[in-house]
């Protein structure tokens, strides 16, 4: 299941993405049309091994320049993505926001005359078939009534088989959603849920996921003229990987570059779905890492960056800014001086209770000493009688 994401920094990923390769491709030109001595032929073979590895760990670089088009990145506005404007880069991202999706606007084929073409798109999360009745009802324009679905029950297997996905399936309107990482909630012992924050290993990469799109038109004209339209997607899911199984028992489809070539590329929409459930169980495998984040993550109000830092860090930073958790002699010096005060309390105690006491006794001697005309003449007369001797 995926209920949320981050996706904070992914333009300016992609962006990075995108440089980089292309400084990779200048450089590459560059070298290959110098001349050299045979000293410099070595280094070039060494250049060029060492840029063959570098290829392979960054294959995302490869896949963005290959598939995203280059104004899309470089100027990224409303002018060049559809919808652009209501993407927002939110730290909690739930169905109904508006999200990043790489998308062809025809059908993968085999023909080598008809080209594919794919661009970036700003969708909403929680899709809107094309066959929904204008106006939109509150109950089909709920985001949360299509925002995942199951990649075994699309692909004509299980129970929960929907023909508008598997329409859109053989359609060819598949396509990739870039995120930061995603947040999943873990079942406790004491009935509680615990939330984690999901992502790629290599922190500079977006996670690409799995998914279907459909654009929905209102049959109806406005003032000026215009019908509008709403581009809205599906996330898919499978069956969780070892690693994730303990937090959750299922979770979106991750997709490598090399999985995600096929799954936009590969007309026959059975080989992409397998393709994809088998590399994804792999590739979840390797490159997912998650960590325990704030309960504040479970309202999709909740915005602030801290939405995906380690719980551990979170508190810590908490404690310091408030002066406290810094050293243990700290704590050490705290209990003491607690312990002094209540010393001093105690004694103070006492002492007005001895004072207390005191003060009474000196009344009872003050009520037992008699004065002088209480006295009696036989008393009077002895007291007269020791102070003549």
């Amino acid at each position: 299941m995926c209920g949320r994401s981050k996706q904070a920094n992914v333009v300016s990923r992609l962006k990075r993405a995108k440089q980089q390769q292309q400084q990779k491709n200048n450089t590459s030109t560059k070298s290959s049309s110098s001349v050299a001595s045979s000293k410099d032929l070595n280094k070039s073979k060494m250049n060029n091994n060492n840029n063959s590895t570098n290829h392979k760990q960054s294959s995302f670089d490869m896949f963005v320049n290959e598939f995203i088009p280059s104004e899309q990145m470089n100027s990224p506005s409303s002018d060049n993505i559809k919808d652009y404007e209501k993407y927002k880069h939110l730290h909690n991202t739930g169905p109904g926001h508006y999200q990043l999706i790489l998308k062809s606007d025809m059908p993968p084929t085999t023909d080598a005359i008809k080209k594919t073409t794919w661009s970036l798109s700003s969708s909403r999360w929680g899709l809107i078939p094309s066959y929904t009745k204008s106006p939109i009802s509150r109950e089909d324009s709920n985001p949360y009534r299509f925002h995942n679905a199951r990649l075994d029950g699309i692909n004509g297997r299980g129970t929960t088989t929907k023909q508008t996905f598997m329409r859109l399936l053989e359609k060819g309107n598949r396509c990739i959603i870039f995120v930061d990482g995603f947040y999943e909630w873990k079942q406790l012992s004491n009935k509680k849920k615990q939330p984690y924050y999901i992502y790629h290993k290599n922190k500079e990469e977006p996670l690409m996921l799995a998914g279907l799109w459909d654009v929905w038109k209102d049959k109806s004209i406005n003032d000026d003229g215009i019908t509008s339209s709403i581009t809205s997607h599906i996330i898919l899911t499978m069956d969780s990987s070892s690693n994730l199984s303990t937090i959750h028992h299922r979770m979106p489809v991750l997709l490598t570059p090399e999985s995600a070539s096929i799954w936009l590329n590969d007309p026959n929409a059975h080989n992409a779905v397998t393709e994809i459930r088998v590399q994804g169980a792999k590739a979840a495998l390797k490159l997912f890492q998650c960590h325990p984040v704030t309960n504040k993550v479970s309202k999709s109000t909740y915005q602030k960056s801290d939405c995906s830092i380690h719980i551990d860090q979170n508190s810590s930073s908490i404690m310091n800014f408030f002066g406290g958790g810094t050293s243990k002699k700290k704590k050490k010096t705290t209990t003491t001086t607690k312990k002094n005060v209540m010393h001093h309390k105690r004694k103070l105690m006492n002492n007005n209770l001895n004072a207390s006491s005191s003060n009474s006794k000196m009344k009872k001697v003050k009520k037992q000493s008699k004065s002088p005309s209480e006295l009696t003449k036989g008393q009077m007369s002895m007291k007269m009688f020791f102070m003549k001797k």
